[in-house]
């Protein structure tokens, strides 16, 4: 009886010390049991007062309402929120990005969180665009703090879950936090934007301002399939540097620099200056993060870039109206998403290692088309056109490179026919003597009947005549006839041509397996295609597609 009282007062200990703000784990994340569906908590999304524009964005994008909170300050600029719908229980998001007032934001921040904390929120995550003080994230000096530290530890005690951020300067921050931190990356926005809006992209060349950011580089030249530079560079102290040296071509080519972020853009410039000295055609600068303090703008109207763009994780609608040359780049589409697959329970991988699933998925189709149109080439015994013989040689050509191809393709035809009929003539005469003819075959009387054949293929007004016809069948048989010695022998190897009925047969047979293999693609992706349109639709969070 002892024994059973203290199980269950363990048990109730137990629950009661998971108990956070009054508010049981088993109350705040349903477990579910067999047959029951997994109800997940409400959402609710509260934005700082950094970039009210993007949260809206974002909200837009979900559907749904931005959370009522009060920002304001007392009389001494202490800051004061308030949460103004309740968030017992719910998931809560907070938008702040790293801009502006940094410490008033980030203290904001921190505020909000033990707000919503305390109030008995299931869930309380961070979502930070521009992640604040992440360039000092080492020890890099005497006495130096390492504050990126400092605010991972702040946020941690303040009550936050969760942080969603966006290319951090440095991926080594994720270590400084006992909580999970989701890092996205703005790469596939900038792809599509290059794909899309540079002229001529393909002529280009990336390039990485600092030895840092080599990866980030490589990686989007990798997916571009692009050559890319590195500039090396010195500093004297922090935001200026003594000496750039550029390592990779860039000569009459586009030269396109990637950065995490752009803060007084001397940098940048000085890369855009170097990159032009060694012969770029034109420069554009991509930056996560435009920061943009200082005179950065006035550099950049100064600088030789055609362009310079950026994200919207900071706010860049003053920027663009002081410095044409800046453009912006939405990435709402991929906070929202992330937020979405974090709320539900969903990988955040997907954002990114899906686009590879795609493309191969998308490879084998275009495969198995090209495998189908050529195997119904050969089915039809379309042979016009093949590697290396075209008849589509013409007299207006500008240079003979058809024509001599075409002749290259004959002439080995010719001597592999050649050889053929040699083979075959020989083997004939081998058949004759494994089955009973020890003399073999006549070859006088092989000579007589392949003259007669070959002559009835010769039409009137032929380039060949019945001469050389027979005189070229008098080489072969005589070949033959050395070769077989009259004795049982080898057996020559041939190889049939490519109208062939083995050749025929192989690309029947492989027309046949495309035809299975975009069966099975199909009835496996179809059930794949409804189940993802199934669990979209169970979702309140729908993703708006982009405008």
């Amino acid at each position: 009886m002892y024994l059973k009282f203290s199980n269950s007062y363990l048990s109730r200990e137990l629950a009661r010390r998971k108990t956070t703000n009054g508010l049981a784990e088993s109350d705040c994340i349903k477990t579910a049991t067999q047959g029951e569906h997994v109800r997940m908590p409400n959402i609710k999304i509260f934005s700082g007062s950094s970039h009210p524009d993007l949260t809206a964005r974002i909200c837009e994008r979900l559907q749904m309402e931005i959370g009522n909170a009060s920002l304001t300050k007392f009389s001494n600029k202490e800051i004061k929120v308030e949460i103004k719908e309740s968030v017992r229980g719910e998931d809560v998001f907070i938008v702040q990005s790293a801009c502006g007032n940094i410490n008033d934001h980030l203290m904001e921040l921190l505020i909000m969180i033990n707000a919503c904390k305390i109030a008995s929120s299931c869930r309380v995550a961070a979502v930070i665009p521009c992640f604040p003080y992440a360039r000092q994230d080492k020890k890099d000096r005497s006495r130096a703090p390492i504050s990126a530290k400092l605010i991972a530890n702040m946020l941690s005690v303040a009550g936050a879950d969760h942080i969603i951020t966006m290319d951090l300067h440095a991926s080594q921050i994720q270590g400084f936090f006992d909580i999970p931190v989701d890092n996205l990356f703005a790469e596939p926005a900038i792809l599509r934007y290059i794909r899309e809006s540079i002229p001529n992209w393909k002529d280009a060349v990336i390039v990485s301002p600092d030895a840092g950011g080599a990866k980030r580089v490589t990686a989007i030249a990798d997916r571009l399939n692009l050559d890319f530079a590195l500039i090396h560079k010195e500093r004297k102290r922090a935001n200026e540097v003594e000496k750039m040296t550029l390592v990779g071509d860039v000569k009459n080519k586009i030269a396109i620099l990637v950065d995490d972020m752009a803060d007084t853009c001397g940098t940048v410039c000085l890369a855009g200056d170097k990159l032009i000295e060694a012969g770029a055609a034109k420069v554009y600068a991509f930056c996560v993060h435009g920061i943009f303090s200082g005179s950065a703008l006035q550099r950049l109207n100064d600088s030789v870039f055609e362009a310079v763009i950026v994200t919207n994780t900071i706010p860049q609608e003053e920027n663009m109206k002081i410095c044409p040359k800046i453009q912006c780049i939405d990435i709402s589409m991929i906070l929202a998403e992330a937020i979405r697959r974090t709320h539900n329970g969903e990988s955040v991988s997907y954002l990114f290692s899906n686009i590879s699933c795609m493309k191969l998925i998308i490879l084998v189709l275009l495969l198995s088309v090209f495998s189908i149109v050529e195997a119904q080439v050969w089915e039809t015994g379309d042979n016009s056109t093949i590697k290396g013989c075209s008849t589509k040689c013409a007299m207006d050509n500008s240079d003979l490179d058809c024509w001599n191809k075409t002749l290259e393709f004959f002439e080995k035809s010719l001597i592999a026919q050649l050889r053929n009929y040699v083979s075959v003539q020989v083997n004939i005469d081998q058949w004759w003597r494994r089955h009973g003819k020890s003399d073999g075959q006549n070859f006088e009387d092989v000579r007589a009947t392949a003259k007669e054949a070959l002559g009835k293929l010769i039409v009137d007004k032929d380039v060949l005549s019945s001469n050389t016809v027979n005189g070229v069948v008098d080489s072969l048989i005589d070949q033959a006839k050395k070769y077989s010695n009259r004795t049982i022998s080898f057996v020559p190897h041939f190889s049939c041509p490519l109208p062939c009925e083995y050749r025929h047969d192989m690309y029947r047979n492989l027309f046949i397996a495309s035809v299975i293999l975009n069966v099975c693609l199909a009835i496996s992706v179809v059930p794949f295609i409804r189940r993802i349109t199934r669990q979209y639709k169970e979702s309140n969070l729908l993703m708006v597609s982009s405008s």
